[in-house]
């Protein structure tokens, strides 16, 4: 009996002590918290060392911290994008730029670059007379209408009827071949107005006075149309002027700024382009008025300068290719 309670008393001393032990144990590694006893039937497996709740808040810092680094990684990034959008735009404003810049001085080369290229035109026509000449021909080519006026000294005899004065003489024609000019015809009775008529080859003579049309005689040796002929007339006579010279290469004429250019002419030529009204003979002065822009025929002047003669013969051309009124007055 007393063996019995020997080792009872040992065996819970044993136990007493294993107890105390890992307390001491337990202390040691750090665990805070009580400790159960293996001998306490009560106890949980999981001890609170384990919690999953202190576990979790770890793992939560943790998390934290990446959700940081990621928001930093991104805003970093947002950064970087932001500076790429800003250096893509900073890219495009400046190509616009370039572009612009680049347009601008381009379109100033072109500026100067057509300047220069009007520039050495005008030069080279205003030191190339015969060059105005050649252009105002080949412009009195194309022209289809257009008002004058002559004046002079110059007359055409005609047998039957008297003679043609050019003292202020206008007309109108309309090419090829029509033309319409009012005139005075000096007979030994009177100075009688008279309009001379060429529509499609032929020639009448209208008296406003007597409200008469009749055909010109055969000897009438007028024909208005002839003065505006490609092959007889004005640009025939343009093209033949010999040793031309620019006067002035920028005088006016009605309010329009012309080349004057002098020249010689054959005064068969010239009398062959005025309709004989010109009876000038030998080399005669020429003058022509050219306009600088279009190079219409703005004013003819010839002057036979000879003793013999001293006839001039003036005419003036205006509303170049402006709309006329010429009727058929058969």
């Amino acid at each position: 009996m007393d063996g019995h309670m020997i080792n009872r008393r040992t065996f819970l001393g044993l136990a007493l002590a294993s107890s105390l032990a890992l307390v001491a144990a337990a202390c040691d590694d750090g665990i805070d918290g009580p400790v159960d006893s293996p001998l306490d039937d009560s106890s949980d497996d999981t001890t609170e060392v384990e919690s999953p709740d202190t576990d979790g808040a770890d793992d939560i810092v943790i998390d934290d911290d990446a959700t940081d680094a990621t928001a930093d990684d991104d805003a970093v990034t947002d950064v970087d994008d932001t500076a790429t959008d800003d250096a893509a735009d900073t890219d495009a404003t400046d190509d616009a730029v370039a572009d612009d810049t680049d347009d601008a001085v381009a379109t100033d080369d072109t500026d100067d670059a057509v300047a220069t290229d009007d520039d050495a035109t005008e030069t080279e026509a205003l030191d190339d007379a015969d060059e105005i000449l050649d252009r105002a021909a080949d412009r009195f080519a194309e022209l289809e209408t257009a008002q004058f006026e002559l004046d002079g000294t110059g007359y055409l005899e005609l047998d039957e009827i008297g003679e043609i004065s050019l003292s202020d003489a206008e007309g109108q024609i309309e090419r090829p071949d029509r033309a319409e000019i009012d005139i005075k015809i000096d007979s030994a009775i009177a100075d009688v107005p008279v309009t001379i008529v060429s529509y499609d080859g032929e020639v009448y003579i209208k008296d406003p006075v007597a409200g008469s049309t009749h055909s010109a005689p055969d000897d009438f040796q007028f024909n208005p149309a002839i003065m505006f002929d490609q092959d007889e007339g004005i640009p025939a006579l343009i093209r033949s002027v010999d040793n031309a010279e620019l006067i002035d290469e920028s005088d006016d004429v009605e309010g329009r700024a012309a080349y004057q250019i002098y020249g010689v002419i054959d005064g068969d030529m010239v009398q062959q382009a005025t309709a004989g009204t010109f009876p000038g003979t030998g080399d005669i002065d020429f003058n022509v008025w050219i306009d600088r822009e279009t190079y219409d025929v703005l004013k003819i002047v010839a002057d036979d300068p000879t003793e013999e003669s001293d006839s001039t013969w003036e005419m003036w051309i205006y509303d170049h290719d402006e709309p006329v009124e010429i009727d058929d007055p058969s």
